[in-house]
């Protein structure tokens, strides 16, 4: 009897023990965690980089400290005109980070940058997350590209009608910078006099 009692402590202490192993990879410090992270988003592993963010994530300093380099990150990424794995590590950060204004802005403009330089219209899933992501943003004193990006989303869903109100609603508001977004708005005027004839 004392011997299966025994037995019994020790196989709890070992499972303490081992419980308290895997919780101790809380250790690694917050930004080289983030690195990690980062890495495996950017690649497309989410499952992994959840994973490991779920040993790292319960105080709320390492939780800001890894949004601080991971949002760095993307940034990284976005400057390369590595809009997909931005995208990866922005989207990461709105759905752990729900809060997180600047993540949601920069995920809908890595968003709409790819559909630029893709030529062609997003898929269904991509275009209900930027319409999702226009639909949060407005109404927080958004970016004026935001109407661009609706315009966008709405003329790949043939709204034409649609398309149009948010390119009249940018060009009201849109002092001229940055500069670049002039091309943008040519193309998708001239997607949207095309495909759905002069208003």
């Amino acid at each position: 009897m004392r011997t299966q009692q025994f037995h019994l402590s020790f196989t709890l202490l070992v499972a303490a023990l081992l419980f308290a192993g895997c919780k101790s990879t809380s250790s690694v410090a917050p930004a080289e965690a983030a690195d990690q992270i980062a890495a495996k988003l950017a690649a497309g592993e989410r499952n992994e980089a959840e994973r490991f963010f779920d040993t790292v994530d319960d105080d709320e300093d390492d939780r800001e400290a890894i949004y601080a380099v991971l949002y760095e990150q993307a940034q990284a990424h976005y400057e390369a005109r590595e809009y997909t794995p931005a995208a990866h590590i922005l989207r990461f950060l709105v759905d752990e980070y729900s809060d997180g204004k600047a993540a949601k802005e920069a995920l809908l403009y890595a968003l709409f940058l790819e559909r630029g330089r893709a030529g062609k219209a997003s898929d269904e899933k991509t275009l209900d997350e930027m319409a999702d992501l226009v639909r949060d943003l407005r109404g927080k004193e958004a970016p004026v590209w935001v109407d661009l990006a609706a315009a966008q989303v709405a003329a790949d869903r043939k709204d034409f009608g649609g398309a149009r109100k948010h390119l009249n609603r940018f060009r009201e508001k849109w002092d001229g910078n940055p500069a670049g977004l002039e091309n943008y708005l040519r193309e998708i005027a001239r997607f949207v006099d095309t495909e759905g004839g002069q208003a």
